[in-house]
Parts: structure tokens; C-alpha cells; sequence
């Protein structure tokens, strides 16, 4: 009888006994390791992935002249319209195009008055705002800059247009490496037209022997200013 009181007493015992902290530890570990899954090391590998490059830049040619132009697009997001940026460098020239969409892809029309351009105004990196205008008699979201060589040659160009619901500020970075290659010839030949010409300054006068002007009326370079008529 004492014996089996003594192995109830061990089995209260046992039954009270708390499990050691190790064990909740180990647990903790575990849980802690689970944070270098494959998961997440994909997540890290993504984050330091180098961005795709904004400009599309592509070569075009004209099906019925052959012309070859180089062509560079790009949308840029305003608060509520998105600007879709088409630069085209070729034998007929330089050109920016702009095309306001709206969110849900929509046209964007510009805000004017029948019969009046639109208007609107570009900045070239930090200096002065300039105006801007394109002809239009009908709402359109679709206006060609009449500017563009002023704006090849700037890193940054800033422009703020209005559109029918709303004033949008759009930030075009033309420091692009693909912007700068693909477009080299109109940012040379722009430089150019908007480095100032010289003013042609007055030909220095000249310091030569003085003419003697002889009885037939032409000028005797040979003759000195002192000639005396040897016969007078």
C-alpha cells in the first residue's frame, strides 16, 4: 500500500513540473531563422535590380521618302493627366510632340478657346519661363511645340500645361544616356542655332604707304606721298 502511494505522489509530481526555458528558446530560434527563406532573399535581389530605362528610343524611316529619323518617347505622370513625350530627330528637322491621356486612358483635350492656340509654358533647366502655342481650331490632345530647338539641348525640361479639367506640371529628364546618344545630331545642331553670331567688328585700318593718285586717275601705289613733278 505505502508503495503504490509513493508512485502517485511521483506521477503529481511530474504532472506539476514546468518544461525547461531551453525548449522555448530553441522555439524563438527557429522562428528567427525562418526570415532567410527563399522568399525573402528574392525580394532583396529584386530591390537592387537597376530600372529599366524611361526613353524608348528607336530608329524610323519614311516608307515613301526612305528618310531615317530617331525617334525617343516617353510618358510622364502629372497629378491627374499622363503626358506621352515624342521627340524625332531627322532630315526634316527636330520636333516635340505632346499627347495628354487621362487616367483611364482617355484623351486629355487641351483647354482653349475656338479659334485661339493653345498655349501653355516650358522652362529649360533653371533659366526663365518661356510661352509656348500650337494652332488648333477643334479640342485636341495632340499639340507640336514650335520651340524644339530650344529644348534639345536642356537635361531637364519643365512644362505646365492646361487641360480641360485641370493645370498639369509635368518633369522631362533628357539626361538620359539613350536620350543623349540617340538624339547627338539635333542637340549639336541646336547649340548651334542658339549660340549668339558674332557682331562682325570694323577691318582694322591700315597703316601702308600712302597712294599717289597719277594724271590718268589710277592710283601709283609705287609712287611716294612726296613725289615732286621733276619737270615743275
Amino acid at each position: 500500500m505505502k508503495h503504490l502511494m509513493s508512485i502517485a505522489a511521483a506521477g503529481l509530481t511530474l504532472a506539476g513540473c514546468v518544461p525547461p526555458k531551453a525548449t522555448t528558446t530553441n522555439v524563438a530560434d527557429a522562428n528567427l531563422s525562418s526570415d532567410t527563406s527563399d522568399e525573402a532573399t528574392n525580394v532583396s535581389a529584386m530591390d537592387i535590380e537597376p530600372p529599366s530605362p524611361d526613353w524608348d528610343v528607336r530608329t524610323s524611316v519614311d516608307p515613301m521618302t526612305d528618310a531615317v529619323s530617331t525617334v525617343a518617347s516617353r510618358v510622364v505622370p502629372g497629378d491627374q493627366v499622363k503626358l506621352e513625350v515624342v521627340v524625332t530627330c531627322g532630315a526634316n528637322g527636330m520636333s516635340y510632340k505632346f499627347t495628354g491621356f487621362e487616367a483611364d486612358g482617355q484623351p486629355a483635350n487641351f483647354r482653349h478657346a475656338f479659334g485661339v492656340p493653345v498655349q501653355w509654358r516650358f522652362r529649360v533647366d533653371r533659366l526663365p519661363a518661356s510661352y509656348d502655342m500650337a494652332y488648333t481650331n477643334d479640342f485636341t490632345n495632340v499639340v507640336a511645340s514650335m520651340n524644339s530647338y530650344r529644348m534639345f539641348p536642356a537635361r531637364t525640361v519643365t512644362l505646365a500645361m492646361p487641360f480641360q479639367h485641370s493645370d498639369e506640371t509635368f518633369v522631362i529628364d533628357q539626361s538620359e544616356r539613350e536620350f543623349q546618344r540617340g538624339m547627338a545630331k539635333c542637340i549639336t545642331e541646336a547649340r548651334r542655332e542658339l549660340t549668339p553670331t558674332p557682331v562682325n567688328a570694323p577691318p582694322a585700318s591700315s597703316a601702308g604707304p600712302a597712294t599717289q593718285v597719277t594724271g590718268d586717275g589710277d592710283p601709283d601705289a609705287s609712287a611716294p606721298a612726296n613725289m615732286t613733278d621733276p619737270d615743275g
